[in-house]
């Protein structure tokens, strides 16, 4: 045999190793390349279900939110998680080709129609006003079951494919040996053919097969950014290609999985935060609730400010502010409480605030210019908000908050500002009625109704203690005839007067009040009947510096009357009380006028 037919037989024999060699290889890459899709495949399904119960989760988000908050903009989110759901399965059922996960996703899919069927119940209840149903059908074990069998089936799906997924991984391991191996054997092959061959066919054959190994020998070891140099279209060349595409389609899949896996903690995170929102929410609303009932008890503008300036930091932590109450006046809008440093006066003009001049809030931030209110004690926040409190179009005070506000916040603040509002106008109403009800409408003085209740409780304290009581009962002299002479108007100016007069003349605890007509009558609680005579001395001295001017015209002098009694509570009453003053009255009457007259500190039957 000739050295050309041994070199012929010899290039035959390693054109058909190599052409069977590369077969093999072929016939091996397509089935990992199989195996490849398969895997991308049930990464996708397990990935698809997780977007089922990702879906189920925002939905009953969704309807727990409206629920609590009763604001139909979470109900936003429960349409497009059931689209989503729907696009989800459909996927899925294309994806999946084993019948029993084919079975178990049908089951999953009455399931979640199950769960859809319970919210739109829910939440059908909560459109019609019924939130309480509602709650209750949430807060039962029905929706609790129907999830953990939700739960449940994702896991049996997902348990199944990641099974499969690990069957079908161990299978393109294997085939992967085999490919080594393949191309190890057959490497030694058409090495000692091709050094028969000569060192030429050596460097045609020897390079390519040493940058297959190495490139999937890297790809095994779990470098998946390696790609192997394609050089030529024949069949190493193809091997390459084909060796690259199943890397591409693997990180392909590594980066669709991350990408999942990043999506679903995104997920997460957002339903934490929705919840912290819902819980802080939830506490505004308990905190706004106990705020409303204790203003609507407060007794004065001190407890009403005090209630405020402990419970309006619950709702709004690390926010300084003050509450503002417009007065009777309506000149000035008074501070009845503050908390944190606020940087505010105890009261300024309703001109010095923009949010009470423009009768909407007004917001002073960071971000971008706006004027500064003139109602600061020195140097302006630099970010703060003014909130005017409105009821029945009536403004009757103001809210100042110190600080940005999130969204949380703003909400919060905008049910104070209601809260607080309608509180107000109901404690100013109460203290107005009540005002009406013990006062004398002309004088200010205190009614008789009211001297004669509170008489009765200081003769019962004295009585316990052993104490006195005087009284001072006063007559303007001559009333009717100065009535007569310049008319009802002038009296009831002279009337005012005279009451200012004896205000400035009794001490806080005494009890000045109109007894009738032009009759005005003193209660002093502790105080004998010297006592009584110095203070009774001192109003009539008042009285006699009167100079009375009404609409121009000097009203004249004013002289008094009055009658002073005194005696211990356990030794008489008040009825006899007040009748031995009358009668004292009448005796300074009769004495001329201008006068004091006394009873003595005789005791007097009841």
């Amino acid at each position: 045999m000739s050295l050309r037919t041994r070199t012929a037989l010899l290039w035959i024999v390693a054109v058909a190793a190599v052409q069977v060699l590369c077969a093999s290889i072929y016939v091996e890459l397509r089935r990992a390349q199989a195996d490849a899709e398969w895997v991308e495949r049930t990464q996708e399904v397990v990935l698809r279900v997780a977007e089922i119960q990702g879906s189920v989760d925002v939905a009953e988000t969704a309807q727990r939110g409206f629920l609590l908050t009763r604001r139909e903009a979470y109900l936003a989110q429960l349409d497009p998680a059931l689209e989503h759901n729907a696009g989800s399965f459909r996927r899925a059922n294309e994806l999946v080709v084993n019948p029993g996960q084919k079975d178990r996703l049908s089951k999953l899919a009455k399931l979640v129609e199950t769960k859809f069927a319970e919210l739109r119940e829910t939440v059908d209840l909560g459109r019609k006003g019924d939130f309480e149903a509602a709650l209750a059908l949430v807060q039962g074990d029905r929706g609790l079951n129907t999830m953990a069998r939700i739960r449940q089936s994702v896991a049996e799906i997902q348990a199944v494919q990641q099974q499969l997924l690990e069957t079908r991984s161990e299978s393109a391991r294997t085939r992967t040996r085999g490919i080594f191996a393949t191309i190890l054997g057959g490497g030694l092959v058409v090495v000692v053919t091709m050094l028969a061959l000569g060192l030429t066919t050596m460097r045609r054959l020897n390079r390519p097969l040493e940058q297959l190994v190495e490139g999937t020998r890297l790809l095994g070891a779990g470098a998946s950014g390696h790609r192997i140099a394609v050089r030529s279209d024949d069949e190493l060349g193809r091997l390459a290609h084909a060796i690259n595409a199943m890397a591409d389609q693997q990180a392909a899949a590594l980066v669709a999985r991350e990408a999942a896996d990043q999506q679903i903690l995104e997920a997460n995170e957002a339903l934490s935060r929705k919840t912290d929102e819902l819980v802080a929410r939830g506490r505004a609303i308990e905190t706004l609730s106990r705020m409303a009932q204790r203003l609507q008890s407060a007794g004065g503008d001190g407890e009403f400010g005090q209630v405020a300036a402990r419970l309006v930091p619950e709702i709004l932590p690390d926010r300084a502010g003050a509450l503002f109450a417009v007065n009777h006046s309506r000149n000035l809008f008074v501070r009845i409480a503050a908390w944190g440093d606020p940087n505010l006066p105890t009261e300024f003009q309703p001109q010095d605030c923009w949010a009470l001049r423009r009768g909407q809030s007004h917001h002073r931030g960071d971000d971008y210019g706006e004027v500064d209110c003139q109602h600061f004690a020195g140097t302006p926040a630099s970010c703060y908000h003014c909130l005017p409190l409105t009821a029945a179009s009536d403004v009757v005070g103001l809210l100042y908050l110190q600080g940005e506000l999130s969204p949380v916040e703003r909400d919060a603040a905008g049910a104070l500002v209601e809260s607080v509002a309608l509180a107000l106008v109901n404690h100013r109403l109460r203290a107005s009625l009540r005002e009406q009800s013990i006062r004398d409408p002309l004088t200010r003085l205190f009614n008789r109704r009211y001297m004669e209740e509170t008489l009765a409780l200081e003769f019962a304290r004295a009585e316990r203690t052993g104490g006195e009581i005087a009284v001072i009962m006063m007559d303007i002299d001559h009333f009717k005839r100065f009535n007569d002479s310049f008319g009802h108007e002038a009296g009831d100016a002279m009337l005012q007067a005279v009451a200012r007069m004896v205000l400035a003349r009794v001490r806080k605890g005494d009890i000045a009040c109109r007894y009738g007509g032009e009759e005005l009558i003193v209660v002093l609680p502790g105080v004998g009947l010297d006592g009584a005579l110095e203070r009774a001395g001192g109003i009539l001295a008042g009285a006699r510096e009167l100079s009375i001017v009404h609409e121009g015209r000097s009203l004249g002098h004013v002289t008094l009357s009055l009658g002073v009694a005194a005696a211990k509570a356990d030794t008489t009453s008040a009825p006899a009380l007040i009748a031995l003053a009358d009668r004292a009255l009448y005796g300074a009457k009769a004495a001329g006028r201008d006068r004091i007259e006394h009873s003595g500190a005789e005791p007097v039957p009841a």
